[in-house]
């Protein structure tokens, strides 16, 4: 099949059939830009999306393979620590998931944006630590 269409439409060729089929012509043709255009963008849409995740992905395998490492060196050097940072666990979470809806040519899709905040407990500490002595070396005096 080439694509074309045998079907033809009964009317009687006059001047108002020809003008009213131009009209159906010119908005076809309309209609086929626009959907052109709108796929367009969402390709490109698309396009910079897995372009995003694939970024992302690259950095993260990176992150991964320096997280591993401190923490074999950490046990390596301290034995083994979970129950320490089991003891310091935060109680709420430090990262916080935003979604927006988008629209990009009437399709609707969602944004999801990423907040890290430090919560009280983590604050504190930092703030002892920042001051240039451990947190035992306070209980010390």
């Amino acid at each position: 099949m080439s694509g074309k269409t045998t079907e033809k439409l009964a009317m009687f060729p006059s001047r108002m059939n020809i003008a009213l089929m131009k009209g159906r012509l010119v908005g076809a043709k309309k209609g086929y830009e626009l959907l052109k255009k709108k796929a367009d963008a969402l390709q490109v849409r698309f396009r910079k999306v897995v372009r995003d995740i694939t970024e992302i992905k690259t950095k993260l395998g990176e992150l991964m393979r320096q997280s591993y490492f401190s923490l074999v060196e950490s046990e390596f050097v301290a034995g083994d620590i979970k129950n320490v940072v089991l003891a310091n666990a935060i109680e709420s979470a430090t990262t916080r998931v935003r979604q927006k809806k988008e629209n990009v040519v009437g399709v609707v899709s969602l944004i999801m944006r990423t907040r890290r905040t430090l919560s009280t407990m983590s604050r504190t500490r930092h703030d002892r630590t920042s001051q240039g002595r451990p947190e035992s070396a306070g209980n010390q005096e």
